[in-house]
C-alpha cells in the first residue's frame, strides 16, 4: 500500500501528465480543413438573402463551431471536383452526398445526418403520352424499360448520384445514345433544364428539392415541367458527410459521428434541415430522421432499417482503427474526471486558435471571415 507522501507525489505527477499533454498537443496550429460545397438551392444556397441558410449549410455551420481543432475554409467547388479531391486523399470534406458502390470504394462515410425523398423523372407535359406504354398500375416509371425503347432523350449530371436504385439502372446503360451526361458544373441540374428548353432534351432526373428551382427556370407558356415517379424507389434516401479513405478521413468521420449522436435533436443543429418546406414534408422528413437516429440503431444492432437505406447498411465508421500517432483522436481511457478535462481544456486552447477564422450567422448558416462565399459567374 503506498504511504501518503508517495501516494500524493503520484498524484500531482499524474495531474500534471494530463495537463501537459493536452496543452502541447493543442497548442500547435489548427489542422487546416475545406468543406467543399455547391451552389444547389435548397441544400446549399450560395448568394442572395438566403445565403448560408441551405439544408447543408446550416448542418455544417453548426459541425464548424463543435470542431474547434480545424482551421476551418469554404471551398466553391462542384461535384466532379469535389470527388477527385476526395479521391487524391486531400484534406476535404463535404455534407450531403449519398452512398454508391463508386463512391464507396475511395470516400469514407458518416452516419447518415439527413434523407432526401427519392429523385423523379421531369419532363415537359407535351412529352408526357410518349411514356404512357412504360408506366405501371400506379403511374410509376419502368426507367430501364424506357430508356431502352422510347425515342426520348434523357440527361442527368456527369459524376452525381441518384441514389443506389437509379444509379445501378444507369449504369447499366453507360455510352446508350440516348442518355446525354452533362458535366456537374456550378448550375448542377439547372443546365440540364436549360437544355430541356433549347429542345436538346426530353426529360431529366431530379430530386423533389430541387423541382421548385427548376420550374422557375424553365419558361415555356402552355407546356409546363411535370413530374413522374420512378419505380422500385426507397421511400427515403440518407446522405452523409463524407471524407477520403485515409487516417485523416477517419479521424474526422469518429468526430462527426459523435457529434451527430450527441446533438441529432438539437434545434439548432436541426434549424436548416426544414428551409422552405410546407407542413406536410415537415412532419414526413421528422418522421424518417426518428428512423435513422442513431442512438437508438446503436441501442439496438438488431434495429438498422436497412431495408429502407437505399440497401446499405449502416457502418459504423468509428469502429476503425484511430491513428496511433494522434493521442486524442478518441477519448483517452483516464475516466470520467480525466475526459471532462481533456474536453475542457481542448475547446479552452482551440477555440482561441480558431476565433479568427469563422464568423457565424445569426440564422445558422455560416461564412469564412477572409473569405466569404461568392456566386461564380
Amino acid at each position: 500500500m503506498l504511504r501518503l507522501p508517495r501516494l500524493t507525489r503520484w498524484l500531482r505527477t499524474t495531474l500534471i501528465a494530463l495537463i501537459s499533454l493536452p496543452l502541447a498537443a493543442f497548442a500547435a496550429e489548427p489542422d487546416p480543413l475545406a468543406w467543399c460545397q455547391f451552389d444547389l438551392p435548397p441544400m446549399w444556397i450560395t448568394d442572395g438573402p438566403n445565403a448560408g441558410q441551405g439544408v447543408v449549410d446550416g448542418h455544417v455551420g453548426f459541425l464548424v463551431k463543435k470542431l474547434p481543432e480545424y482551421q476551418h475554409r469554404q471551398q466553391l467547388s462542384n461535384i466532379a471536383r469535389t470527388q477527385a479531391d476526395i479521391r487524391a486523399g486531400a484534406h476535404v470534406v463535404c455534407g450531403g452526398l449519398q452512398r454508391n458502390a463508386e463512391r464507396e470504394a475511395y470516400m469514407l462515410f458518416s452516419e447518415p445526418f439527413l434523407i432526401t425523398l427519392p429523385p423523379r423523372l421531369i419532363l415537359p407535359r407535351s412529352k408526357l403520352a410518349q411514356l404512357k406504354p412504360w408506366l405501371n398500375s400506379a403511374g410509376e416509371l419502368r426507367l430501364s424499360e424506357a430508356i431502352q425503347n422510347s425515342s426520348l432523350m434523357l440527361g442527368i449530371s456527369s459524376g452525381r448520384s441518384y441514389g443506389r436504385a437509379v444509379d445501378e439502372q444507369l449504369a447499366a446503360f453507360k455510352g446508350h445514345p440516348r442518355i446525354l451526361k452533362r458535366p456537374a458544373a456550378d448550375d448542377v441540374g439547372e443546365g440540364l433544364v436549360r437544355m430541356m428548353m433549347l429542345g436538346r432534351l426530353d426529360m431529366a432526373i431530379a430530386f423533389p428539392s430541387e423541382e421548385r428551382l427548376y420550374h422557375e427556370v424553365y419558361r415555356a407558356p402552355g407546356d409546363a415541367l411535370v413530374h413522374v415517379a420512378i419505380e422500385g424507389m426507397p421511400r427515403y434516401i440518407p446522405v452523409y458527410f463524407v471524407a477520403p479513405q485515409n487516417d485523416w478521413g477517419r479521424q474526422f468521420i469518429v468526430r462527426v459521428n459523435g457529434l451527430l449522436r450527441q446533438y441529432w435533436s438539437d434545434p439548432e443543429f436541426r434549424r436548416s434541415a426544414f428551409f422552405g418546406q410546407d407542413a406536410e414534408t415537415r412532419a414526413r422528413v421528422e418522421a424518417f430522421l426518428r428512423e435513422i437516429d442513431p442512438r437508438l440503431l446503436h441501442r439496438d444492432e438488431s434495429k438498422t432499417h436497412s431495408h429502407t437505406l437505399d440497401q446499405a447498411r449502416l457502418q459504423d465508421i468509428s469502429l476503425a482503427k484511430p491513428h496511433r500517432a494522434d493521442l486524442f483522436s478518441t477519448p483517452c481511457r483516464i475516466g470520467k474526471l480525466g475526459e471532462a478535462l481533456r474536453a475542457w481544456l481542448v475547446g479552452w486552447v482551440r477555440s482561441a486558435a480558431t476565433s479568427q477564422h469563422w464568423q457565424s450567422t445569426d440564422r445558422g448558416g455560416f461564412i469564412a471571415a477572409a473569405a466569404p462565399w461568392r456566386r461564380r459567374g
